[in-house]
């Protein structure tokens, strides 16, 4: 589950031209950009660091550099990669400059060089570096966005990148409940990976009888807010779910006719959930 992001040309050309004598950088930096787009990861990596042996203060720099470690991944050198990440974390570059265009906001190099960092590390099975940049992003150098389809993205990200690292580290019990919170899709960003995760690592910590067991009592104690609304709690975790959720499947509420709980359709959800509802099916 790569965020992948490559700096382009997306930046305030106005303001840029205006800061600067000339516009051989943005011409330049352009020019790279196109070149990355259409793939020729070397060229443009190399391009990236011509631009920066020539342009070293130039505001576009940051990004050149966070260029180099992106195109460094896409070309299978991890290691050298890695060094450009941290010394860009290391740097004190601006977090929240404008990001241009209208799919982000802020650059965040920090918040994203951790995340490149924690997924080499997982791709090197060193889960103890792997968790410290997880962290890192996660607090130290938060994701921001003004809109809740990527954030919610982007909290799902984490908890698998977590669940990941915690299941490297043999703490299934830990990596299950961070995946439990995204169980039901909510129509805001994909759980797939969460999904498959789950369906992985529960069989790996709980025989049959005991994942249909926590299921069970998850279904008694389900807590009914409201007609569209309520919670399921698995193994600690409180799961939120609301009727939205199974558009499509048929006119579901959590309140019968009579007021009270409509247990037969939560117990219908909950065992036809593609995760549980083999379990059910045996």
């Amino acid at each position: 589950m790569r965020k992948i992001v490559v700096f382009f040309l997306g930046f305030n050309l106005m303001i840029f031209a205006q800061n600067n004598k000339g516009d051989a950088e943005l011409e330049w930096f352009e020019e790279l950009s196109e070149i990355t787009y259409e793939g020729d990861y070397m060229t443009a990596y190399l391009g990236f660091g011509q631009f920066l042996e020539k342009f070293p203060d130039s505001e576009l720099a940051p990004r050149a550099l966070f260029n180099q470690g992106y195109l460094l991944r896409e070309l299978g050198r991890g290691q050298e990669a890695k060094r450009i990440f941290e010394r860009i974390i290391e740097e004190e570059y601006n977090e929240y400059e404008n990001y241009g265009g209208i799919m982000e906001q802020y650059t965040l190099y920090k918040n994203r060089s951790a995340k490149h960092l924690a997924e080499i590390f997982i791709e090197e099975e060193n889960f103890v570096e792997a968790l410290k940049y997880i962290k890192m992003f996660d607090n130290i150098y938060p994701y921001k966005h003004f809109c809740g389809n990527e954030l919610e993205a982007d909290a799902i990200y984490t908890d698998v990148m977590y669940a990941k690292t915690y299941h490297g580290l043999g703490k299934l019990d830990k990596a299950i409940k961070k995946l439990l919170p995204h169980l039901f899709y909510n129509g805001l960003a994909s759980n797939n990976e969460v999904m498959e995760l789950l369906s992985q690592y529960l069989p790996q910590l709980y025989s049959n009888d005991e994942v249909k067991q926590f299921l069970q009592e998850g279904i008694q104690n389900f807590k009914v807010k409201d007609k569209n609304y309520g919670t399921f709690q698995l193994l600690g975790v409180k799961i939120p779910v609301y009727t939205y959720q199974f558009y499509g499947e048929g006119e579901i509420e959590f309140v019968s006719d009579e007021g009270t709980k409509n247990a037969q359709a939560i117990d219908e959800i909950i065992k036809s959930h593609p995760i549980f509802e083999g379990y059910f099916n045996n």
